[in-house]
């Protein structure tokens, strides 16, 4: 992760995304129940003006959630063609 891979502690992620410590702590301690999406998401924001990766990958989700929704059977359809498609590769 961007926050390991930079050798940051809780304090500097808090300051760099505006954030109380505990609440960082909460998150990289994977307590997210404790979060709105739209909080964690708001976070995710503003990590992704430091570090690419991190906006890339934003920019991906964001993306893929403007794309229309499959019905369940649809989404499983497609999922053993994936596994049967790579089993033969």
């Amino acid at each position: 992760s961007f926050f390991e891979h930079a050798g940051m502690k809780n304090k500097d992620l808090a300051k760099l995304i505006q954030a109380p410590e505990t609440r960082v702590s909460e998150i990289t301690n994977y307590k997210i129940s404790k979060f709105t999406v739209d909080k964690l998401l708001e976070y995710l924001s503003e990590l992704s003006k430091h570090d690419p990766k991190v906006r890339e990958y934003s920019e991906f989700f964001g993306r893929a959630a403007e794309l229309p929704l499959l019905k369940v059977a649809t989404t499983r359809e497609l999922s053993r063609g994936l596994d049967q498609a790579s089993s033969h590769i």
